[in-house]
């Protein structure tokens, strides 16, 4: 598990937390859960003023994988949701409505290594 943050003048502030955890069921093949969290409080700080500076935004991102390691390959599978939430924003912002709105994605990755 990983846990982290930030804290920046005149008034921002983030923290996350990643944890998995892995199976090994046969010395070559592994199962891994995971998840990860991430917060932050926005950059807009004067809602008077249009511009692209992004509202307070919560993530999360929860998954599987599965691994196999040979002697010298390694192929490593992993996929989940991943979840976007972005604050409201101000009345006069709307030219970046589309841009900060919530958003559920899928993630998929494939990682192959191999040892020479």
């Amino acid at each position: 598990s990983i846990l982290g943050g930030t804290w920046e003048s005149p008034d921002f502030s983030a923290w996350f937390v990643d944890g998995s955890v892995e199976y090994d069921w046969s010395s070559r093949w592994y199962l891994r859960m995971f998840a990860h969290y991430y917060e932050d409080d926005g950059l807009i700080r004067d809602p008077t003023i249009i511009s692209s500076a992004q509202p307070a935004l919560n993530t999360l991102m929860a998954g599987l994988g599965l691994r196999w390691a040979g002697e010298n390959l390694t192929v490593d599978v992993s996929a989940g949701p991943y979840f976007t939430r972005y604050d409201s924003l101000p009345p006069n912002a709307g030219d970046f409505e589309n841009l900060y709105r919530g958003h559920d994605w899928w993630m998929f990755k494939t990682a192959i290594a191999y040892h020479f």
